[in-house]
């Protein structure tokens, strides 16, 4: 019996490490996940706060809207007027897609707040920036090789 009893004792101690390692594993993957919930929130939040801003935005107010489908932008050259910026992303396709803006051709160097977040497809994202005359670089986040384009600001 006290043989038996001992054997149960390393099966139960046994277990608790198992679950640690399923906890950790579960941990490990849990941030992929959480990250789609607060994505959209972001997407939300920014698309509340783009349409605000636009409706307050006087002179200087520029807009460009940008088609993503497959896994291309349908525009890639764009032109604008500077000052506040609403940018308009229309996903017609079926693959989730973002535009997010950058001031450099190398993307290392992020607009602050010039990301529409993962915009599903058959969605719309919105975000609106302040931008100075200027080039500026647009690329998908999912998909950065074959969606790029550029940007300018006038």
């Amino acid at each position: 019996m006290a043989a038996l009893a001992g054997v149960f004792a390393l099966g139960v101690a046994a277990c608790g490490g198992d679950d640690d390692e399923n906890t950790a594993a579960a941990t490990a993957t849990r941030p992929a996940a959480a990250t789609s919930a607060p994505t959209t929130a972001v997407t939300a939040a920014v698309t509340a706060g783009a349409t605000a801003a636009a409706a307050t935005t006087a002179v200087g107010t520029g807009a460009a809207t940008i088609t993503a489908s497959d896994f291309k932008y349908a525009e890639q050259d764009v032109t604008t007027k500077a000052g506040s910026v609403k940018l308009t992303l229309n996903n017609t396709g079926s693959a989730p897609h973002t535009l997010t803006l950058y001031t450099d051709a190398g993307y290392t160097k992020r607009v602050d707040g010039g990301d529409t977040g993962r915009v599903v497809g058959g969605g719309t994202g919105e975000v609106t920036v302040d931008l100075a005359a200027g080039q500026y670089f647009f690329r998908c986040e999912v998909h950065p090789s074959p969606m790029q384009g550029e940007l300018t600001a006038e």
